[in-house]
């Protein structure tokens, strides 16, 4: 089974200011000195080298190696140097899953537009000479993946599901998640709806026992019965509980319905909420994405490159800033990959990403919650905050993006002044004896700005594939 690893590496500002192309032989040496470092290999003999393009415009190269395993590298040195690898496993163009495939097509996508938008390099030259010059830093901060499901679409998980249909790619990274959890014991309530082409669906969520114990972690070597009538509940239930549009060729539900479905049907705590990384910075979503999976939490992730999207649960991260994906697809290019912006200087590429973030069980853990007496603060003015945190937290650690002080740790924080126009990001990590529990508001206060009501308008598509037919980010 192939896997294929994505890597995000984390620069500081170099002398570098122009982008320039990469030669084929730069990123060959540069590609060749990072396979040495994580394969320990001896044998770098090269035997196929790919060149990605997108309308005619170099954008990456994809070198394979003899001795198996392949590493990808930017085609433009203004986007980071190395964008996935694997020492072990070979690349094979033609057979990519459709979701892996679509994120490396946002990879495309975004180094073209960098080079077009011709953004500075400033931030990725001394990456590049770091490898060319075989500099590899050292760190210990990771998370190993958190869920060890290997779960899928197909049979046995949609035995339950309309003749010959796909789970459909949200309802099955909702269950990884939960299976992770083993939890709840027993849904609440009913729901049913009209699908278009199947009629009226039900799930008796409260008259359900989930049985946990009889969901294997793969079921691609043989299971019982009783196995796969256990997984087929679940996921069944999970697309109920969405509306899922069932079909043969793909199954689509709205991403933006899961927090309501978690927390409405299976009891999940009503922190559970989604984020867009449109309104974040690429650094605050990094931080955010880690603060979930430091506390145990799986995350639910949804990404599309603006023509084809997939949902699927993030679940750790590496010394490098690699986030681990769980595709769904029986564990096939499970891996770390790269999140947030190739260029760190670039902000305007849409990404088009979104995660849901606090999913867990009620517990007697923290609820971080805050609000602010003034959002749109004059220049040089002051916003005080209000802790409404719940369940007793025994430490507070705020984060004021743009404000003075930028930091406290009491439970009511000094009034906070803003100095310079813009939006910003305000954040609560609380802890108590039974866990923690972090609330960010992106994009919360707007310094110098006037109020204003708005709603976010979410995009959606109809995607006639496996596994993606339709569901909003």
């Amino acid at each position: 089974m192939k896997k294929l690893s994505v890597l995000v590496l984390l620069v500081a500002f170099s002398s570098g200011l122009f982008a320039s192309p990469v030669s084929l032989e730069y990123a060959k040496s540069v590609a060749n000195n990072f396979y040495t470092h994580y394969s320990a290999k001896s044998n770098i003999a090269v035997s196929d080298v790919i060149t990605y393009q997108k309308e005619g415009i170099n954008t990456f190269y994809v070198f394979i190696y003899e001795s198996g395993g392949f590493v990808i590298v930017s085609a433009d040195d203004a986007a980071i140097p190395v964008l996935g690898y694997s020492t072990t496993d070979t690349f094979d163009k033609n057979n990519i899953p459709v979701n892996a495939k679509s994120w490396l097509e946002s990879y495309n996508d975004q180094i073209k537009f960098i080079i077009e938008q011709k953004l500075s390099n400033s931030e990725t030259s001394k990456e590049w000479s770091k490898l060319q010059n075989n500099m590899f830093e050292k760190s210990t901060q990771a998370v190993t993946p958190l869920c060890s499901t290997l779960w899928d679409q197909s049979s046995p998980y949609n035995q339950l599901c309309p003749t010959n249909t796909y789970t459909g790619c949200v309802a099955t990274a909702m269950a990884q998640i939960m299976k992770k959890w083993d939890y709840p014991t027993t849904g609440v309530g009913t729901h049913s709806y009209t699908d278009p082409t199947y009629g009226t669906l039900t799930a008796n969520f409260g008259a359900t026992t989930y049985d946990w114990a009889n969901m294997l972690d793969s079921y691609l070597s043989g299971s019982t019965a009783t196995q796969k009538t256990a997984v087929a509940t679940l996921m069944f239930h999970c697309g109920v509980s969405v509306n899922m549009t069932y079909g043969t060729s793909g199954s689509g539900a709205y991403s933006w319905d899961v927090p309501a479905a978690l927390i409405n049907y299976f009891n999940y705590s009503p922190t559970a909420e989604i984020k867009f990384l449109a309104d974040f910075t690429s650094p605050n979503w990094i931080t955010m994405l880690k603060g979930e999976l430091d506390a145990g939490r799986p995350v639910y992730y949804s990404g599309t490159d603006g023509s084809a999207g997939h949902a699927f649960v993030c679940d750790g991260y590496n010394a490098s800033n690699q986030f681990h994906f769980n595709w769904g697809w029986s564990g096939w290019s499970n891996n770390y990959y790269a999140i947030g912006s190739l260029n760190p200087s670039g902000n305007n590429f849409n990404l088009d990403n979104s995660a849901i973030v606090r999913i867990t069980p009620p517990s007697s853990a923290p609820i971080a919650d805050f609000v602010a007496d003034n959002v749109t603060p004059l220049i040089g003015g002051s916003v005080n905050f209000t802790n409404n945190s719940t369940n007793n937290p025994t430490t507070y650690s705020w984060v004021f993006d743009g404000g003075t002080p930028s930091t406290s740790t009491l439970q009511t924080p000094p009034a906070i002044t803003y100095n310079t126009g813009g939006y910003y990001q305000v954040s609560l990590t609380v802890t108590n004896g039974n866990g923690t529990d972090t609330k960010v508001r992106s994009s919360y206060i707007n310094v110098g700005g006037t109020p204003s009501a708005w709603i976010k308008q979410n995009s959606g598509f109809v995607i006639a594939s496996r596994g993606i037919d339709k569901y909003l980010l």
